[in-house]
């Protein structure tokens, strides 16, 4: 079985309204659940995507670093990253 952790993300308390942290964990979970995916857990942050340097991004690089995962689900690209160089 596939097993992923998911990223979710906004910027500002005021994007939470228009990319909903939890519309967001929503669609993961979903997602993961039609494609028979293990869903490690979910981890968030509310910063700007500018930067990788940010509490949940390292978090995710722990997590990835000790649990055998297979990869890293976002509801979408810009979630992650305002970057596509980053994502490497």
């Amino acid at each position: 079985m596939t097993s992923v952790i998911g990223y979710i993300r906004v910027s500002t308390k005021e994007q939470e309204q228009k990319h909903s942290l939890a519309i967001q964990k929503s669609h993961i979970q979903e997602f993961c659940r039609k494609d028979g995916w293990n869903l490690f857990g979910i981890v968030q942050d509310c910063e700007s995507g500018t930067s990788m340097d940010r509490a949940g991004i390292n978090e995710l690089k722990n997590t990835l670093s000790i649990h055998e995962i297979d990869g890293v689900i976002v509801w979408k690209l810009d979630r992650l990253s305002r970057s596509l160089i980053d994502g490497k």
